[in-house]
């Protein structure tokens, strides 16, 4: 779900000023709901279409004066290459510089790359790189709090599906911390195949245990933020959740659940924005412990944390969106 975040953000910046209207591949009916509640058009592409067939019904959906931004590993350089050919505007999303680029404008949050990171191909691009072109989702940029969290609450947001069940493992070792009482907010999506055992394994703990859990499932951005606001603490994975929580100014501890998380959660670490704790499958369960109780347990000032989120992310990134966009339809790049 993290590409769809990225991409309503954008939507959310540029609404008002652009028509905009979504374009989907296989994707999963929650994806789709999300965008037509928030008032969006969806269209399409033909279900298991190569190549070929997606780059066709493409350009029957847009004319000359459109702009297609993409949020997908799939748009590589041929499709880029054979859509710009069509005079269409080509925007795209990344996290991984992974091969060569022919569009005109490269968005990337993550803080540590640069344009020498690319290779381009024909015109140089615009780019929108680090955490002044973060997309975060509109809720999230307003910087007023609800003052003093609580002392012993941790917000788990393990990604929509999580694949590899690590939010299971995370929900045990939580329950083995002696503090008390603790409340544990768990963020998951209906498309998670471990919901069941999840809901289970929290039922379970809330019959066993004095702490708090409570399984939030589908939450949109207000609710995100409100849980955030409500929490001292969250271990998530490094992704847009963690920009979000970070705009929040929440402490964030981090484990990447896969590859391409690794170089933003390694960027945000070195920025001394978060504490990341590394992959997943090379976290030993005593490591996680103790992060999370000593976080508890040393009850440290985190107001230096706090100032160094406020000026790495100063929550202007629409201004800057609808600046290089306006200027994408009204002049050449230069």
């Amino acid at each position: 779900m993290g590409h769809i975040f990225r991409s309503m953000a954008l939507a959310e910046y540029l609404r008002f000023n652009f028509e905009i209207r979504f374009v989907l591949a296989n994707s999963s009916d929650l994806a789709f709901n999300m965008i037509r509640f928030n008032g969006y058009a969806v269209d399409h592409l033909p279900p298991n279409s190569d190549k070929s067939a997606s780059i066709i019904a493409l350009k029957h959906l847009l004319s000359v004066s459109s702009a297609i931004v993409s949020d997908s590993y799939n748009f590589d350089t041929e499709y880029q290459i054979e859509l710009r050919k069509t005079g269409i505007k080509i925007v795209c999303i990344d996290d991984l510089a992974k091969f060569p680029f022919a569009c005109d404008v490269i968005i990337n949050h993550n803080p540590h790359i640069g344009e020498y990171d690319y290779k381009i191909i024909g015109k140089k691009p615009e780019f929108c790189l680090g955490l002044d072109y973060a997309l975060i989702r509109k809720d999230f940029l307003d910087e007023r709090t609800k003052g003093k969290r609580p002392d012993h609450s941790i917000l788990i947001c393990i990604g929509g599906t999580d694949h590899i069940g690590f939010g299971i493992r995370l929900l045990t070792l939580i329950s083995k911390i002696t503090i008390r009482p603790i409340t544990v907010h768990y963020i998951t999506t209906s498309s998670n195949i471990r919901l069941e055992e999840i809901a289970g394994k929290i039922e379970s703990l809330n019959s066993e245990r004095t702490e708090e859990v409570h399984l939030h499932v589908d939450q949109d951005a207000m609710q995100m933020r409100r849980l955030m606001l409500e929490s001292s603490v969250i271990f998530s994975t490094p992704s847009t959740v963690t920009l979000e929580a970070i705009a929040c100014r929440l402490p964030v501890i981090a484990a990447a659940t896969a590859a391409n998380q690794e170089s933003l959660a390694m960027a945000l670490a070195n920025m001394n924005l978060i504490r990341y704790l590394g992959p997943t499958g090379e976290i030993r369960d005593e490591d996680i412990l103790y992060e999370v109780s000593s976080f508890f347990t040393r009850h440290c000032d985190i107001s230096d944390l706090l100032e160094r989120q406020r000026t790495a992310l100063d929550l202007k990134s629409p201004i800057r969106y609808v600046q290089t966009f306006q200027k994408l339809f009204t002049q050449e790049m230069k």
